[in-house]
C-alpha cells in the first residue's frame, strides 16, 4: 500500500495536482457537500479543538526530552525529517486531567465553530486524453480520495481488569480485582474517507476505529452506504449501513476513544479484554460549518500537516510490559501525512 508521504513525492515531482479553477471549485463543493454528520457521545467529557488551540499550551521536544520550542501557531513547527520530536504538554499532564477544565477537555461543536481537516489526495492528471483512456471516467479531475480529519486534545483510555499487575477478562462481567485506566493519550486524530470515482457523488467510504476499520460502498440509491469489507485482522462487528441524512454520511464519535462508528449504541472492538465504545445522540457536529481543506501536492500547505513527530506525551506509568502498551498514558499518534493511505489511485 503506497503512503501519503510517497504520493506526495510522486505528485510534487510529476505535478499531476494542477487543476482547472472549475474543477478545483466543484471538488470543493464536494467535499463540503459530503461532510459527514458526527454525533458526540451524550457522555463525552473531552471534546475537539483547533490544532492552533492545542499548540498554544504544547511544547517541542526531542528524544531526550529537551525543550526545543514553544510553539504558537502551525507556521512554526518545524518540518524536520524525524519521527523522534512530540508536541508535550507545558504543565503535569495529571495536573492538566485534574482541573476538569483545561485545554485538554476541547471545545464543544455546539457552542465553538470547531474545525475539521479535510485532506484531498488527488488521482488523475489535468486535461489528460490518456486519463479519460485509462480510468474510463466521464471526468478524469473527479477522481479522488477525501479524508475528513478530527483532531481532539485528550483520549481517554479503557477500565482494565487486574489481579495485581496483570490483566485479566472479567468473568462475567465482573471484576474481581481492580480496574485501572490503560491507554490515555494527548492528541488524538480521528478520520474517515470518501472516494471519488469520477462522478459527483461517492463510491466507497472508509471508516477508521482504533486500529482497525471497514470498507462501505454507496448503495444504487444514494440513500445509505453499505458495509464491503474489513480493514487488518481485528474485526469488530461493524454495523451494516451508514445512514445520509441531508447527503451527510451520519457517524457517532464514541465516548473518550472518540472512534467513529456507524450507528448509536455499544460496540466491542476487543473481544480478549472486552473492550467496548459507546456511542449515542448527544452533541451534532455538523463538520461542513468549518472545513479546512488542503490538497496533498500543493506548496501552501501548513507546516504542522507535515509534522512526522507525535502529538502529545509519550508513554507513562507503564506496568510490566512496558513495549506491549500497558499503560496509563500511552504513546501520542503520529502526524496525519504520514498515515497509510485508505484508498489506492489504482483503476478499479
Amino acid at each position: 500500500m503506497v503512503t501519503v508521504g510517497v504520493v506526495l513525492f510522486l505528485l510534487l515531482a510529476f505535478g499531476l495536482t494542477t487543476l482547472q479553477a472549475n474543477d478545483a471549485d466543484l471538488i470543493k463543493q464536494l467535499v463540503i457537500q459530503w461532510a459527514p454528520l458526527v454525533w458526540i457521545s451524550p457522555e463525552e467529557k473531552y471534546y475537539p479543538s483547533s490544532i492552533n488551540h492545542f499548540l498554544k499550551n504544547v511544547q517541542l521536544v526531542n528524544e531526550n526530552g529537551k525543550t526545543i520550542m514553544l510553539p504558537i501557531n502551525g507556521t512554526d513547527i518545524p518540518q524536520y525529517n524525524t519521527k523522534s520530536l512530540q508536541l508535550v504538554t507545558t504543565c503535569d499532564l495529571d495536573s492538566l486531567i485534574k482541573s476538569g477544565n483545561s485545554f485538554l477537555n476541547g471545545h464543544i461543536p455546539k457552542m465553538y465553530s470547531v474545525p475539521t481537516y479535510a485532506i484531498i489526495s488527488p488521482c488523475s492528471p489535468n486535461s489528460s486524453f490518456r486519463a479519460n483512456i485509462l480510468y474510463k471516467k466521464t471526468n478524469p479531475n473527479l477522481y479522488f480520495s477525501v479524508s475528513y480529519w478530527t483532531f481532539y486534545p485528550f483520549n481517554k483510555g479503557k477500565d482494565i481488569c487486574f489481579l495485581g499487575k496483570v490483566p485479566v477478562v472479567p468473568i462475567f462481567g465482573r471484576c474481581f480485582g481492580h480496574r485501572t485506566t490503560i491507554g490515555s493519550h494527548v492528541g488524538d486524530w480521528e478520520h474517515m474517507t470518501l472516494f471519488f470515482n469520477g462522478n459527483p457523488f461517492p463510491s466507497e467510504m472508509y471508516i477508521a476505529i482504533h486500529n482497525t476499520g471497514g470498507y462501505y460502498t454507496l448503495a444504487p440509491h444514494q440513500q445509505h452506504f453499505k458495509l464491503d469489507v474489513y480493514r487488518k485482522v481485528l474485526k469488530p462487528k461493524l454495523p451494516p449501513i451508514v445512514r445520509i441524512q441531508g447527503g451527510h454520511p451520519v457517524l457517532f464519535s464514541a465516548t473518550g476513544s472518540h472512534g467513529l462508528w456507524p450507528a448509536p449504541g455499544e460496540h466491542t472492538y476487543s473481544q480478549i479484554l472486552q473492550l467496548k465504545d459507546k456511542c449515542g445522540y448527544g452533541t451534532p457536529w455538523k463538520t461542513w460549518k468549518n472545513l479546512e481543506i488542503y490538497t496533498v501536492g500543493d506548496f501552501n500547505l501548513p507546516n504542522w500537516l507535515s509534522f512526522k513527530g507525535r502529538w502529545g506525551n509519550p508513554k507513562s506509568k507503564c506496568f510490566l510490559f512496558k513495549k506491549f502498551g500497558l499503560c496509563e498514558y500511552t504513546d501520542a499518534p503520529e502526524g496525519i501525512l504520514w498515515h497509510q493511505q485508505d484508498f489506492s489511485c489504482i483503476y478499479k
